[in-house]
């Protein structure tokens, strides 16, 4: 088994996300957009038990249509520098 795959899918998204410091930017994030107060800790609890709670899926997807957003205005910023 190779290391990607032994990782939990809450640290691959939320690797992808935000890099390293994925666990608590992905915490702040979700608290805010869901109104539900949640810590490190517990997206920590999640990555360990590598289980996502069904009600937070819709608010990653909406994360990740943000950071795709931010992601491609700043291609496009770049893209007209060269």
């Amino acid at each position: 088994m190779d290391t990607e795959s032994k990782k939990s899918k809450i640290r691959l998204i939320g690797i992808a996300l935000f890099g390293e410091s994925w666990m608590s930017q992905l915490a702040r994030h979700i608290s805010k957009i869901s109104g539900i107060r949640v810590t490190r800790n517990t997206v920590a609890c999640w990555d360990r038990d590598d289980r996502i709670p069904q009600w937070v899926y819709p608010r990653i997807k909406e994360i990740t249509k943000i950071r795709h957003s931010e992601i491609s205005q700043l291609h496009a910023e770049l893209s007209k520098n060269n």
